[in-house]
């Protein structure tokens, strides 16, 4: 699993390891920007699909601190 705050990041084995630092952001902005994520509260989770990864994101301040793959269910 992966897990983005602002202040570091750390990366263990799930479908993505191969995912960089830049692309786990990408998922993560992905899934903010998604019509439906764009007014929701800080601190509610929320998921969407990137990448063929159903990814789990939190904000805070409307910004994303949290970004991790949703190894429950995967598309």
């Amino acid at each position: 699993m992966w897990v983005i705050d602002p202040n570091h990041i750390t990366q263990e084995d799930f479908r993505v390891n191969e995912w960089n630092e830049s692309k786990i952001r990408d998922a993560g902005n992905h899934i903010n920007n998604l019509p439906q994520n764009k007014n929701l509260p800080d601190r509610q989770w929320v998921f969407g699909d990137y990448d063929d990864v159903r990814v789990g994101i939190i904000k805070r301040d409307g910004k994303v601190t949290t970004i991790i793959p949703d190894n429950s269910k995967q598309p």
